[in-house]
């Protein structure tokens, strides 16, 4: 698998990580400058990471799974949360990462793309995600598994003239036959 690289980035982004950088580096210099700390760890790998992070979550266009809003309440620093217990791994333990919507990632945000499409379902799997939200309206007491072994042996037991008007309703919502 090949790794990003800011070589690799078209050049609005790249832009944006060069801002990124020099104003990151600028933050930490202010914040919590120890020269023999910078020097020993690559604190641009770690700018990066960072960046990166940024990027993809503006990608999905929705709030990043793996940021905890919750630790942004705890600062230890002017510029970020305490981030050593997730950063362990990457000897990380100087430096934390910023908040999770800084001014100068707009250019990041911009230049993001959303490009989820909606896949067709197979007949089976169409029936059962209409019959699973009507019964778990009618029963809600019963659990998934009780619910999809009900769905399942109604699913078999059914004629073919009955499937055929399932797929007649899969034609109508998805505009194709199911395979």
């Amino acid at each position: 698998m090949k790794s990003v690289q800011p070589n690799d980035l078209d050049e609005s982004q790249f832009n944006a990580w060069n801002e990124y950088k020099i104003k990151r580096t600028y933050e930490i210099k202010k914040n919590n400058f120890d020269k023999k700390q910078f020097q020993k760890y690559d604190i641009e790998k770690k700018l990066w990471l960072e960046f990166l992070a940024y990027r993809n979550a503006f990608l999905a266009k929705e709030k990043n799974p793996f940021i905890n809003e919750l630790d942004f309440a705890y600062y230890t620093r002017s510029f970020g949360p305490d981030t050593h217990n997730l950063l362990r791994s990457f000897n990380h333990e100087t430096i934390s990462i910023s908040p999770f919507d800084p001014p100068h990632t707009e250019i990041v945000a911009k230049a993001a793309t959303k490009t989820k499409v909606k896949k067709p379902l197979s007949l089976y799997n169409f029936y059962f995600k209409k019959r699973l939200e009507e019964l778990r309206f009618q029963n809600k007491s019963l659990t998934i598994q009780e619910i999809s072994r009900a769905i399942g042996i109604e699913w078999r037991s059914k004629s073919i003239s009955e499937k055929e008007k399932i797929e007649e309703d899969y034609f109508v919502e998805f505009g194709i036959r199911p395979n």
